[in-house]
């Protein structure tokens, strides 16, 4: 199970979520996925529909809060039931910030701004 967060807000994620199918999958008709506060699944929530075998990516939407989930989880579903023990991944969450920003504002418009912005 990979993740990849592309949403660079802190407590926040988002990107691509990729897993490699079981070596059995004969029974299995779709993958569920989670986030929850642990690699076992307590208070999970759903992050995705469930995603048809065959496919074996699916994209978490940006701004995903984190709250207290450290994990993304994947169960494979069969017609009748979905798998007790999931396959977990730990989340790290990428952010990016810039500080001392300036803006020197050289539009005289009243309520536009333009120029341009270092940090």
């Amino acid at each position: 199970l990979n993740f990849t967060d592309l949403d660079l807000d802190p407590l926040q994620v988002g990107g691509l979520l990729e897993w490699i199918p079981p070596l059995e999958y004969a029974t299995v008709t779709h993958y569920s996925l989670y986030a929850a506060e642990d690699h076992l699944g307590a208070n999970r929530v759903r992050i995705h529909s469930d995603v048809p075998v065959g496919t074996n990516v699916a994209f978490v939407l940006p701004e995903f809060d984190l709250y207290n989930y450290t994990h993304l989880l994947i169960y494979t579903r069969t017609s009748l039931i979905e798998q007790t023990m999931p396959t977990s991944h730990f989340i790290v969450d990428e952010f990016v910030s810039a500080s001392q920003v300036h803006l020197e504002d050289r539009d005289l418009d009243p309520v536009e701004f333009g120029g341009t912005i270092t940090w």
